[in-house]
């Protein structure tokens, strides 16, 4: 089961091998369950995000995940979100995400696919109270630290635990299990009437940017060199990118570097102009502007805080 697994990864990675006419389809992985509703059952599926490989994509099913060891960031619909083990996340149908690694901090993920196809028929009497179902109207909190949400880490753990063994109630277990988990994850959601999803077609245009970006955010890049990537005008991809992210691309390259930058601070003894310059800023003082800009204080005061 586990060669399975790392089968089925592998070729979702070499989606990008597809026709450009295909483009925004070889995003959107639409896994067949088959006879067992979720995915991988009877053994558990361990992947550890490189800090060189950024694939965006999106599901036709849920997916909950828990970092187990390090350190890294994830890209959720273009939200930036640093994680740190012990965390997990849940992530809905058509959320657009990836996960990058530390390289300096290795990062270990469990992830399991859930066909909520199946759940909505074993527990059509729950459907209507998980706002989960329709998450799009509401804010909440996909990536999750085991320290600030206990429960809903432990219901995972949980999930895990009996979705990685073949025995006798499977999956009763797992459907009240399951419950659970929407159930507590739809107490944090909260209303929003403008949480607006990216697009597949968006996602495709910019998606050759977003890759540069995320993994050689260190290199000098230029709205041009961007644009020059995805084939369109600098203007266009300012609005692709305020569609995708609410940001402009390069609002979107210092968003990045903050974050692997706050990791390195973190998970590192680097002095701050070594940091400065490994994501790329050739000037402390560039780095230190940006810097309380994204995080209200000095590196220096981040890194004292997040160490005591």
């Amino acid at each position: 089961m586990q060669h399975s697994t790392e089968k089925h990864a592998k070729t979702l990675q070499n989606q990008s091998n597809k026709t450009e006419n295909d483009a925004p389809h070889r995003f959107y992985d639409t896994h067949d369950f088959g006879a067992e509703h979720v995915w991988p059952y009877g053994s558990l599926w361990r992947h550890k995000p490189e800090s060189n490989t950024n694939w965006l994509h999106a599901h036709n099913h849920l997916e909950i995940g828990r970092c187990v060891k390090g350190s890294g960031i994830y890209n959720v619909d273009g939200r930036l979100v640093r994680v740190q083990a012990p965390c997990c996340s849940i992530l809905y149908e058509g959320t657009w995400h990836s996960a990058t690694g530390n390289v300096y901090d290795e990062c270990e993920w469990n992830f399991l696919y859930i066909d909520l196809n199946w759940f909505l028929q074993a527990a059509p009497q729950f459907a209507q109270k998980f706002k989960g179902l329709n998450w799009r109207k509401y804010s909440f909190p996909p990536i999750m630290s085991a320290a600030q949400y206990p429960q809903i880490a432990r219901i995972i753990d949980a999930i895990f635990d009996e979705s990685s063994h073949v025995r006798e109630n499977n999956w009763e277990t797992l459907t009240g299990l399951i419950v659970a988990l929407l159930a507590h994850h739809s107490e944090y959601m909260r209303p929003e009437e403008n949480n607006s999803v990216p697009s597949a077609e968006t996602v495709a245009r910019i998606a050759p940017a977003l890759s540069y970006i995320t993994t050689d955010y260190a290199d000098s890049i230029t709205v041009k060199m961007l644009a020059d990537m995805c084939f369109t005008s600098e203007a266009t991809l300012r609005r692709l990118f305020y569609e995708f992210a609410e940001k402009s691309p390069m609002e979107y390259l210092h968003n990045v570097r903050m974050k692997n930058g706050a990791l390195l601070l973190i998970t590192t003894e680097k002095s701050i102009i070594e940091i400065a310059s490994e994501i790329g800023y050739p000037t402390v003082s560039g780095f230190n502007r940006q810097f309380v800009i994204q995080y209200g204080c000095s590196p220096r005061d981040y890194r004292r805080s997040h160490r005591t």
